[in-house]
């Protein structure tokens, strides 16, 4: 659900798109979860779209009669189609611990990114340009005891100037564990784990009480 909230597209289908290299550990583990879930069937195709990129879409074979279903619901469940829409829903901000680790590892595993450089106090980042969803992303981390902060990155886009929302907290292997990409989970391989200035504790999460 993390990763379809993010890159996945809803509306009457479902599909999500992917890097040409380096994602065929998400892809696989996504057809799975889709299939075990919603009981669909999915296939990739690759597209050479020049200046536009390469990337892989994962999709759900036409005329399946569930698909309406499970776009209806997955509507609901993110608040919309348009991404300035989405936003977590509530029944994972209340879930148990594991639940909100696996949906976290699943924004990672889209739209995150783990710092190589040790001298990055906080190494995960995760961006949005969705104000909603950038501080409940914010708010989750904090719930599962981590330093979340956030940032503000103005960029100028082709139509208008733009806030990019940039989420920055700290990691541990609870966290990188439950990640599927491997070309993430390397960067991490390659710090000291977590910085020894980080005082960095797991509180007692009152949601599990």
């Amino acid at each position: 659900l993390g990763v379809i909230m993010c890159d996945g597209c809803y509306d009457r289908q479902l599909s999500s798109t992917f890097a040409m290299t380096g994602e065929d550990d998400i892809i696989e583990k996504y057809q799975k979860c889709v299939k075990t879930y919603f009981n669909l069937d999915t296939y990739v195709k690759e597209w050479n779209r020049g200046v536009k990129g390469n990337y892989k879409e994962v999709r759900v074979i036409s005329g399946d009669v569930l698909i309406k279903d499970v776009s209806k619901k997955l509507i609901e469940i993110f608040g919309g189609t348009k991404k300035s829409d989405r936003h977590i829903p509530s029944f994972i901000i209340n879930a148990k611990r594991d639940a909100r680790i696996a949906f976290m590892a699943g924004i990672i595993d889209a739209d995150g990114y783990i710092h190589k450089s040790d001298k990055h106090f906080n190494n995960i980042e995760v961006g949005s340009t969705n104000k909603e969803l950038a501080i409940q992303t914010m708010y989750l981390a904090n719930t599962l005891g981590y330093d979340a902060k956030m940032l503000l990155n103005h960029y100028t886009s082709s139509d208008s100037s733009k806030i990019r929302y940039r989420i920055y907290f700290n990691t541990n292997d609870e966290i990188v564990n439950a990640i599927t990409c491997q070309k993430k989970k390397d960067n991490y391989e390659t710090l000291n784990r977590i910085n020894p200035r980080d005082k960095h504790y797991i509180v007692t999460d009152i949601i599990d009480l």
